[in-house]
């Protein structure tokens, strides 16, 4: 005997395939939106740092951002000319350059360039911060005047840690003895600076 085969016998086969395939994509979509709101999530970060970091950048500046002090370095900042109603930045720049040459043949002594020195010619802050930016433990500072055939050079020597004044001096003499006073400058400086340094390693 052949059994009688329903119509509908094919139809709950039939209904379940359908809604497998119905069901299947709509099963995806939560993974795919797990998945794109992780990898959202980690661009943000990603983003969130990348900006703050630029901030510190600008923050601090890329040029005269702090380094670590050497307790044996002296910064020689650029002099200024107090003429009165003269401005003569050349004079006071070479009483700058003289010295820095000079101090940085003392044995030992680590003294930065006049360039590097220079740029902070216009730049706010005090001679303790700049030294600090400079990465020196010393800042040397002064003024030039000339008055007819006088010169008066002021001139001191700071301590960056605590701004405290080691030696500060005004030298008055003939402008053709300009050469000495910066060597009289120069051994004055080296002198006081022994003195501080004494005991250090």
């Amino acid at each position: 005997m052949v059994a009688p085969v329903s119509p509908w016998a094919e139809s709950p086969d039939r209904s379940l395939a359908g809604q497998t395939q119905t069901i299947a994509p709509k099963s995806r979509r939560p993974r795919i939106r797990f998945r794109l709101f992780w990898v959202s999530a980690i661009v943000m970060a990603l983003l969130l740092v990348s900006a703050l970091l630029f901030r510190a950048n600008l923050a601090g500046g890329p040029q005269h951002s702090p380094v670590a002090v050497a307790a044996k370095a002296l910064a020689i900042l650029p002099f200024q000319d107090l003429t009165e109603g003269i401005r003569n930045e050349t004079f006071a720049d070479d009483m700058t350059s003289e010295l820095t040459d000079k101090l940085r043949k003392v044995r030992g002594l680590h003294v930065p360039s006049a360039t590097t020195a220079s740029s902070f010619r216009n730049q706010p802050g005090t001679p303790t911060e700049i030294a600090r930016k400079l990465g020196v433990a010393y800042v040397l500072d002064g003024s030039v005047r000339k008055a007819g055939g006088r010169l008066r050079v002021a001139a001191q020597l700071i301590r960056a840690d605590n701004g405290a004044v080691l030696w500060s001096e005004t030298y008055d003499r003939p402008l053709d003895e300009l050469l000495m006073v910066q060597d009289d400058i120069a051994g004055d400086v080296t002198r006081t600076l022994a003195q501080s340094l004494d005991g250090q390693p």
